[in-house]
C-alpha cells in the first residue's frame, strides 16, 4: 500500500516515464547538434516526433538541420509549422527571417526579423539578421543601427563586426570599416571571414598590397571558405588584374562546381562570341528547382548577358526581364514617395532660397563631383579625371547622403521643405568643412579628389549651399540606352528600387530629366554637362573641354585611362579597363519592340541627347 502510494506520489509530482524519456533523447539530439553530426541529431529527432508529433524543440532541430544541409525550402516549412502552433515563438522568427533573407525574399524576412525583437528586444541574433536585411535591399543606416545593436547585446559577436564594416565601406567610411574589422579580429583571430573584409576596406583605401594579404590570410586560416575567394576575386578585378581575378572564381568552383556567383561573375568577365558549354551550364544552373530567388537573379542577369554578347537579343530581354521581376518582388517600391520626394526637392532648392543663402558655404576647392543617372558614363568619366596626376578617384561616396541625412533625420525619405530654410547661413561653412574632412581621407595632398556617387544629382542644391566652389559633373546618355543599361545590371548594393520595372524606370528618369533642367534654371554655370555618346565619338576634343572645366592642364594620361591602376567597385567595374567603345550606343534599337513600355513612358523628344561637337 505505502509502494503504491509512493509510486502515486512520484507520478503526480514527477515527469511521466515517457516525458522524461523524450526530454533526454532531445538532450541528446542537441549534443549531437552541436558536434556538427547531423545525421544523429535528426534521427533522433525523428523518433521524438513520432511519439509526440507536437514538439517544438525537435520541430526547430529538424528545421536547423534542414537548412544546414541545404534544403532551405524543407526549412522555411518547418519554421512556418512552428509559428502556427506558437506565434509568439521568436526564436522560429528569426531563424525564419534569416533563410528568406538568404533566399532573397527581403520584405518577407523584414517582417519576422521585427516581430522576434518585438518578442525579444535583446535578441542579438535577429538584431544581425535584421541588419543583413537592410544590406541587402540598400538601407545601410538601419543596417549599421542593428549592427551596432548586436554587437552591444554580444560583443562576441564576430560576424557582426564583420557585416557592419561592409556597410561602413558602403557608406564611404572605409576607415571607420577597418578599425571595426580589426575589433572583430580581436575578438575572435581566427575567424577567416573578417580577414576577408578587412580586405575589403584596405582595398576601397588604396591600399592593394595589404588588401591582398588580408584576403590571402583569411584563406590561410580557412581554406575552403568560398566568401574569401569571392571577395579576394572581387579586389583583384577592382584593381585590373581580371586574370587573377577569374582564377579565384574557378577555385570556388573546385569546391563548388555548381557555385552561382561565382559561375555568373566569370560570365560577366569575359566576352562570349558563340553559343558554348558556359553559356549551357549557366542554362542548366538555372533550371535547378531548388535555387532561392537571389541565385536566380543572380542567373537571370549573366544569361542575359551572354545572349546578348552572342546577339541573340530576344533571349537576352527574357533573361533580363525575368531576373528584374523576382528581384521586384523582393520589396515594396513607392511611387508616390518618389513622386514626393523630386517634388520636394524642386519646391524648397529654388531661386529665393539660393538668394537668401548667397554667399554661404566652405570655400574649398577639393571635391569633383561626378553624378548623373547610374550606366550613363559616370565610372568612365572618373576613370578619366583619376588618370590625372592631380586628381584623386574616390569611387562612389554615401557622404553626401549622409549630410541630407543628418540635416532631414531620414535619409531613406528627406524631406528638405520642413528644414531648409531654419538653418542658419553660418553652419552651411560647417556641413562643407565636415565633408571635405572626410573627403580628404582618401587623400591629404591631392589638389583634387572625385566623390562619384550617381544619385549626387539629388543633391546638387545642397552641394551649392555648403561648397559653392565644388565642380559639378553632370553625365548625360540616351535615355533609352541609359535606361536599358540599368535594365541589365542587377546592382549589388541593393538600392535602386525603380530599376527593376520598365515603366517605373522611365517614370523615375522622367523625374531625374525634370529636375536637371530644374538646377540648371536656379543655378546656371554651377553644372557641366558631359555628353557620353559625344565622349565616345570625340574623345580627346571632350576630354580637352572636361579637364579645362576642371581647371586642369592637358594630360596624355587621360586618354590611356584603361591603363591607370586604381579600385573600381562598381557595375563597370570590366569596361573601365578597355579604351573607349562604341558598341553600346544606339544598343536599345536592337531589343526592338521589348523596350515599347519603357519608351511609351519617357518623356521628350526622341529621347536623345544632342551629341555636341
Amino acid at each position: 500500500m505505502m509502494a503504491h502510494r509512493r509510486n502515486n506520489k512520484a507520478q503526480s509530482g514527477g515527469a511521466k516515464p515517457q516525458q522524461v524519456g523524450i526530454k533526454q533523447a532531445f538532450a541528446a539530439a542537441a549534443q549531437f547538434m552541436r558536434s556538427k553530426n547531423y545525421d544523429k541529431a535528426d534521427e533522433i529527432c525523428v523518433k521524438i516526433l513520432g511519439a509526440d508529433p507536437l514538439h517544438l524543440g525537435a520541430m526547430h532541430l529538424r528545421g536547423s538541420i534542414a537548412y544546414l544541409g541545404g534544403r532551405s525550402d524543407v526549412a522555411i516549412t518547418i519554421m512556418q509549422q512552428i509559428l502556427a502552433l506558437k506565434p509568439d515563438h521568436a526564436q522560429a522568427h528569426n531563424d525564419l527571417g534569416m533563410m528568406l533573407e538568404a533566399a532573397g525574399r527581403h520584405r518577407d524576412a523584414e517582417i519576422h526579423l521585427k516581430k522576434a525583437l518585438e518578442i525579444m528586444p535583446k535578441m542579438p541574433g535577429a538584431h544581425l539578421n535584421l541588419g543583413n536585411v537592410y544590406r541587402s535591399t540598400g538601407r545601410q543606416s538601419q543596417a549599421e543601427k542593428h549592427y551596432r545593436r548586436a554587437i552591444r547585446l554580444k560583443s562576441g559577436l564576430v560576424e557582426a563586426y564583420g557585416n557592419l564594416s561592409l556597410v561602413l565601406v558602403q557608406q564611404g567610411r572605409a576607415e571607420e570599416g577597418e578599425k571595426t574589422a580589426r575589433k572583430g579580429i580581436r575578438v575572435q583571430p581566427r575567424y577567416a571571414l573578417n580577414y576577408s573584409r578587412l580586405g575589403s576596406c584596405l582595398d576601397r583605401q588604396g591600399r592593394f598590397d595589404e588588401a591582398i594579404a588580408a584576403h590571402e590570410k583569411a584563406i590561410a586560416i580557412q581554406p575552403d571558405l568560398i566568401e574569401a575567394y569571392l571577395d579576394y576575386a572581387y579586389t583583384l578585378a577592382g584593381n585590373g588584374d581580371m586574370e587573377k581575378s577569374k582564377a579565384q572564381y574557378r577555385k570556388v568552383l573546385e569546391f563548388s562546381p555548381e557555385h552561382v556567383m561565382a559561375r555568373a561573375s566569370l560570365a560577366w568577365m569575359g566576352k562570349f562570341s558563340a553559343y558554348d558549354d558556359d553559356i549551357a551550364q549557366l542554362e542548366k544552373l538555372a533550371r535547378r528547382e531548388d535555387l532561392d530567388r537571389a541565385d536566380r537573379v543572380t542567373l537571370s542577369f549573366a544569361l542575359g548577358k551572354a545572349f546578348e554578347d552572342i546577339g541573340d537579343y530576344q533571349q537576352a530581354f527574357s533573361h533580363f526581364k525575368t531576373g528584374n521581376a523576382l528581384h521586384r518582388k523582393s520589396f515594396t517600391y513607392s511611387k508616390a514617395g518618389i513622386d514626393s520626394l523630386f517634388a520636394d526637392i524642386t519646391q524648397t532648392f529654388d531661386a529665393e532660397l539660393f538668394s537668401k543663402f548667397s554667399g554661404s558655404g566652405y570655400p574649398d576647392r577639393t571635391p569633383i563631383f561626378i553624378l548623373g543617372m547610374p550606366r550613363s558614363g559616370t565610372s568612365l568619366t572618373e576613370q578619366i579625371l583619376s588618370s590625372h596626376a592631380d586628381v584623386v578617384g574616390a569611387g562612389e561616396l554615401s557622404l553626401m547622403n549622409r549630410v541630407a541625412g543628418e540635416l532631414v533625420n531620414n535619409p531613406e525619405a528627406p524631406v528638405f521643405g520642413e528644414v531648409m530654410g531654419d538653418i542658419p547661413l553660418a553652419e552651411f561653412s560647417g556641413i562643407g568643412r565636415k565633408y571635405i574632412e572626410q573627403l580628404r581621407s582618401y587623400s591629404q595632398s591631392s589638389r583634387f579628389i572625385t566623390d562619384k556617387m550617381p544619385g549626387n544629382m539629388l543633391y546638387i542644391g545642397l552641394i551649392k549651399l555648403i561648397l559653392p566652389n565644388a565642380k559639378v559633373i553632370h553625365c548625360r546618355r540616351s535615355a533609352p540606352d541609359t535606361c536599358l543599361s540599368i535594365f541589365k545590371t542587377s546592382f549589388s548594393s541593393g538600392g535602386l528600387q525603380f530599376a527593376y520595372d520598365l515603366e517605373e524606370l522611365g517614370q523615375y528618369y522622367n523625374h531625374y530629366r525634370k529636375l536637371m533642367a530644374h538646377w540648371h534654371k536656379v543655378l546656371p554655370g554651377f553644372v557641366y554637362d558631359l555628353e557620353y555618346e559625344a565622349l565616345i565619338a570625340d574623345q580627346r576634343g571632350q576630354t580637352e573641354k572636361l579637364l579645362q572645366w576642371c581647371d586642369l592642364e592637358w594630360s596624355d594620361d587621360c586618354m590611356n585611362f584603361f591603363r591607370t591602376k586604381r579600385t573600381v567597385s562598381t557595375a563597370s567595374i570590366t569596361q573601365v579597363r578597355r579604351p573607349v567603345y562604341s558598341s553600346s550606343v544606339q544598343l536599345w534599337r536592337k531589343y526592338g519592340d521589348a523596350l515599347n513600355p519603357l519608351l511609351a513612358v519617357l518623356d521628350g523628344e526622341e529621347n536623345e541627347p544632342v551629341v555636341k561637337a
